[in-house]
C-alpha cells in the first residue's frame, strides 16, 4: 500500500529565504491518528540547507563551528516541536542523523488555523465544523525551481510519511485511485503512506473523521 510520489516536503523552501532552513532527507516518519491523540515518530536525516549548500560547493568550512551551529539549531527545533526520546548524531556538511517522537495532540489544538508542522512542508490541522471534526494533513507544493535548486545541493528529500489510523477516511485531494506503478493515492487497512521524493507537484491533502464527523 502506498500513496505514491505525491505531496512533498519540498515547497517549504522558497530559495530566497533558505537561511536556517532544515530539510528532512533519507527518512521514515509515522503519524498515528486516534480520536483524541496524534503521535509522531521520525527516523532519518535533517539537513541544514544553507550549510549543506556551501559544503557541496566546495567552500572551506570550519567543521567544528558548523557542527556546533547545527546542534544548537537542532536543540531549538526539539524544544519548539515538543520532541521526546531524541537521539542525534552529526554526520557532516550540515547533516544530522536524528530519531525522535512527539505527542502532537495539544500542539495541534493550540495552533488552530495555523496548524502544527512536525516536518517542513507537512502540516496537521484539527478542523471542527457543524458536521463534526476532522484531522487534515497537508503536504506542500513542490515547484520545479525548488526541486532543481535542492537537487544541485544533493538533497532529494527521499523518504516516506505513513499515516496509521483506524479513523474513517474523509477526503483526499486529488481523489483518483490509481495503480501503484503509475503514481497516485494508495491505501490498505489502517495505513496511508506517501513518498516525498522530490518531483514537481501540486499541494496534496488527506483528512479523517473524528467522532461525529461523518454523521
Amino acid at each position: 500500500m502506498r500513496i505514491h510520489t505525491l505531496g512533498s516536503v519540498a515547497g517549504l523552501v522558497a530559495f530566497a529565504a533558505l537561511a536556517g532552513c532544515i530539510i528532512p532527507d533519507d527518512y521514515e516518519a509515522t503519524i498515528a491518528l486516534a480520536e483524541n491523540s496524534v503521535q509522531l515518530a521520525f527516523s532519518g536525516d535533517l539537513v541544514n540547507a544553507p550549510v549543506h549548500a556551501e559544503y557541496m560547493s566546495g567552500k572551506p568550512q570550519d567543521e567544528a563551528e558548523v557542527r556546533e551551529f547545527v546542534e544548537e539549531y537542532m536543540a531549538g527545533l526539539v524544544e519548539q516541536g515538543g520532541f521526546t526520546n531524541v537521539s542525534q548524531k552529526y554526520v557532516e556538511g550540515g547533516r544530522m542523523n536524528v530519531q525522535f517522537e512527539a505527542d502532537a495532540t495539544d500542539m495541534i489544538r493550540k495552533r488552530g488555523r495555523d496548524g502544527y508542522i512536525p516536518l517542513p512542508g507537512v502540516t496537521i490541522y484539527e478542523k471542527v465544523a457543524s458536521g463534526g471534526a476532522t484531522y487534515e494533513i497537508e503536504f506542500a507544493k513542490a515547484d520545479a525551481k525548488t526541486v532543481s535548486e535542492l537537487a544541485k545541493m544533493g538533497i532529494d528529500v527521499s523518504g516516506e510519511v505513513c499515516i496509521e489510523t483506524e479513523l474513517e477516511l474523509a477526503e483526499m485531494s486529488p481523489g483518483d485511485w490509481v495503480k501503484e506503478d503509475s503514481g497516485g493515492w494508495f491505501s490498505s487497512s489502517k495505513s496511508y503512506c506517501i513518498d516525498t521524493t522530490l518531483t514537481p507537484r501540486d499541494r496534496q491533502r488527506i483528512s479523517f473523521y473524528r467522532s461525529g464527523g461523518n454523521s
